[in-house]
């Protein structure tokens, strides 16, 4: 889906002429497993080799056994890239990239797609600086100010802060007619100040259908939760990070019937449980508090969003 051609399933070139889809060899470049980050580039993997075309992944080992690739490279120190911050962030990313380019290029690859561009954007360009290699790059970007676009209102530190990153991403999509692509309009409208109208593509987020939760392991879970008949849970779902609200949704909690339950489905963050738990005791609402303090199973992700009652996205 990276260029209209593949998107419409055609493999015919813009001139008319027909392409031989055989000789592409797509690299996907991905650091992250947590999220979103696994089924996107596992859907990719499925229908680039459903083209016929020749597919490596390159990543953390436990994607090794997710994933039916022409090749899976393996990327050692993957994990440890969740929990650094600024300048060390990005010199480990580079070091991780660097690898990452060289072992693409030794299988052959045509094209490049690094799947998380974002705040790697400055590290993708510096390792592609330093090893220049001859393939295609594509930069799937998730949001336009982790790739250096400043907000709206942004303040001249935060400018200064993003413009490295902007620059580089400018640079890196003109490499080799490079390509930048977004899930959303909004994000191309933004980007497309940055690296031209013409190199951004808008994809839509590739998505499965979740299996159904049997309506016996639902009351099982209200059960567990100790939820009665006339309960309502509510369902924050996901890490917990400071941009999710997790300490709004207790908040709100708190201005609620007692009849009314809260569910946080996701790993801790920013905000820990006990942390929650005691905004919670000072509300009067900490019986009402439900946690599931890990990452969920796509099973368990259309559980919990079938035995809810609503989805509160507080960010």
């Amino acid at each position: 889906a990276f260029e209209s051609e593949l998107t419409q399933g055609k493999p015919e070139s813009r001139n008319g002429l027909v392409r031989d889809l055989s000789t592409y060899r797509i690299a996907l470049v991905n650091l992250y497993t947590e999220g979103h980050h696994q089924p996107y580039v596992c859907d990719l993997a499925e229908n680039l080799k459903g083209l016929g075309i020749k597919t490596a992944v390159v990543g953390p080992r436990c994607l090794s056994n997710m994933i039916a690739v022409d090749k899976f490279i393996v990327l050692e120190g993957c994990e440890q890239i969740a929990f650094l911050k600024g300048g060390r962030r990005q010199l480990v990313a580079t070091k991780l990239y660097r690898r990452a380019i060289v072992a693409c290029e030794n299988w052959g690859a045509t094209h490049l797609h690094f799947l998380y561009a974002d705040w790697h954007i400055s590290a993708i360009a510096a390792a592609w600086l330093l090893e220049r290699p001859a393939a295609k790059p594509i930069l799937t970007v998730h949001w336009s100010g982790g790739a250096g676009a400043a907000p709206v209102g942004a303040g001249y530190k935060d400018r200064v802060r993003r413009f490295p990153h902007r620059m580089a991403l400018s640079w890196l999509a003109k490499r080799e007619n490079g390509r930048v692509l977004v899930h959303h309009d909004a994000v191309a409208m933004t980007l497309a100040s940055i690296v031209g109208g013409d190199r951004v593509g808008v994809v839509p987020y590739p998505t499965r259908p979740l299996p159904r939760a049997e309506g016996k392991r639902q009351a099982r879970m209200r059960e567990e939760l100790g939820l009665t008949a006339g309960d309502i849970l509510i369902l924050c779902y996901g890490a917990m990070r400071y941009d999710k609200g997790a300490d709004l949704a207790v908040g709100a909690l708190g201005r609620l019937p007692k009849h009314f339950h809260l569910l946080f489905a996701g790993e801790e963050g920013y905000f820990r449980i006990d942390h929650l738990l005691s905004l919670a005791e000072r509300l009067g609402v900490q019986q009402q508090m439900h946690f599931i303090p890990r990452f969920l199973s796509e099973e368990e992700t259309a559980l919990v969003f079938s035995t809810a009652d609503i989805a509160l996205l507080p960010y």
